[in-house]
Formats: C-alpha cells, sequence, structure tokens
C-alpha cells in the first residue's frame, strides 16, 4: 500500500465521463464589442482638464497655506450662515504668513469667491463654498506632498550614487 492519494480526474469538455458541453456564448465577449480596446484591454483614459481652481492650486507650494485654506473652507461649508467665517483679516501676522507671503494662495480665495476689501478677504453672502472645494484642497496638499516627497528621493539618490570626490 502506498501513502499517495489517489489522483484526481480533471474535467475536459470533451471527457466520456461528463460528456461534452457546448461552448459559452456570452454576447459581452464579443470581438466586436466597444466597451473594449486593443487585444481585449480597456479603453485608455481621456484626458481630463484642470477647473481653474485646480490650476490654481497646483501654483500653490506651501503646506501652511493649504492647512489654512482648508480649515477655512471646512469652517464655511460647516456653517454657512456663520459671519465670523466669511471673513479674513490679511494683516494679521499668522494670516499673512500662511497666505499672504504665499505666491498663489490669496489667488487661490479669490478663485473660490473670496473678495478683497480692503485689508480683508471677504466671502460674500451669495458665494458658496462646500465640501467639494475642501477636498480639492485636500487632494492638491497631497499631491504638492508627494511630489516633495518624490523630488527629496531622488535628490538623495543622485548623491548616493555620485562619485566620492577626496
Amino acid at each position: 500500500a502506498t501513502d499517495f492519494p489517489p489522483p484526481i480526474r480533471l474535467w475536459c469538455c470533451s471527457d466520456p465521463l461528463f460528456g461534452s458541453l457546448p461552448p459559452l456564448r456570452n454576447s459581452s465577449f464579443s470581438s466586436k464589442s466597444s466597451a473594449m480596446g486593443y487585444a481585449g484591454y480597456a479603453p485608455g483614459h481621456k484626458v481630463v482638464e484642470k477647473t481653474p481652481l485646480q490650476a490654481k492650486l497646483a501654483a500653490v507650494k506651501d503646506t501652511g497655506a493649504f492647512d489654512l485654506m482648508e480649515k477655512l473652507s471646512r469652517n464655511i461649508a460647516q456653517n454657512p450662515g456663520e459671519e465670523k467665517f466669511r471673513q479674513v483679516r490679511l494683516t494679521n501676522e499668522k494670516i499673512k504668513a500662511a497666505l499672504g507671503d504665499v505666491p498663489g494662495a490669496v489667488d487661490v480665495l479669490l478663485e473660490m469667491g473670496w473678495v478683497e476689501e480692503g485689508e480683508f478677504l471677504k466671502l460674500p453672502a451669495g458665494a458658496k463654498v462646500g465640501m467639494a472645494e475642501v477636498r480639492e484642497i485636500d487632494e492638491a496638499r497631497r499631491t504638492f506632498v508627494k511630489e516633495e516627497e518624490e523630488a527629496f528621493k531622488r535628490r538623495a539618490l543622485k548623491r548616493s550614487t555620485s562619485p566620492v570626490v577626496n
């Protein structure tokens, strides 16, 4: 007696024990299907143009500015009737450092509907800022951080592969 298990019988469509089965016919697998691309691959993605807000956000290169823009937008989205969230004093030191001194940051807020009135940025009563804008700011921040990390890795790799001069 052997300790080996008995052989496993594999099914075949022409196996006399199981009989033959008709071939599968499914119209979704047709080679003429418009849902499939070349050689059965899914069709390519369409290039989507950036919205004006996304374009302005891409110009900002400071995480502090993203943090403050997100906080301002989130406060308005969650409390749309609260007047204290609808204006920002640009001469305030923290606001100036996070928004006023960062190229493109004030432009983002202006694109969202804020208007400059003297030393203030104000969001008019009719302008709406919602969670969609908060998500756009968050996505832009994540993209910026990822690009910064990749640039750091490239610089580190370049330093490590460059010849050492004595």
